[in-house]
């Protein structure tokens, strides 16, 4: 703070000498470099890394789930584990597709604390895709 006091008393000299006494503009300074950050946080050129804002700047690969694996249990289950290093998600979206078919379908929401899951009940013989997906109140990944 004393480097912004500095910084601004020389071009602001007589405007300073209205004040009673150094900490009073020492205090003003302070006002003003509150201000200044707040003007800052409200321009409409933020950079957000916030998920849960639904105008983040974060690409949603970068707070995506990573590493996705599968493992065969039997034949009938697959158990699906990965990695999660955002912590502001609400939960994750796990969908599959079958043999070679582009419609995602959605095999259940889970919370953000789990990162595995057994999906049941498949058919022995049929390839199945997976992808997980994070989301928040506003975005997906």
């Amino acid at each position: 703070m004393k480097n912004l006091t500095k910084l601004l008393y020389q071009p602001f000299k007589g405007f300073i000498q209205r004040f009673y006494t150094y900490k009073t503009f020492e205090r003003f300074c302070m006002i003003l470099a509150l201000a200044l950050v707040c003007i800052t946080c409200d321009s409409p050129n933020r950079m957000w890394s916030n998920p849960n804002d639904p105008d983040t700047d974060l690409d949603p690969s970068e707070w995506a789930p990573s590493n996705l694996q599968a493992q065969v249990l039997n034949d009938s289950q697959i158990k699906l584990i990965w990695s999660q290093e955002e912590e502001n998600i609400k939960g994750f979206r796990l969908e599959r597709k079958q043999n070679t078919g582009t419609n995602w379908t959605l095999i259940t929401e889970l919370g953000k604390d789990t990162t595995e899951y057994t999906d049941s009940g498949l058919t022995l013989g049929t390839d199945y895709t997976y992808r997980v997906k994070a989301f928040t109140d506003v975005n997906e990944s």
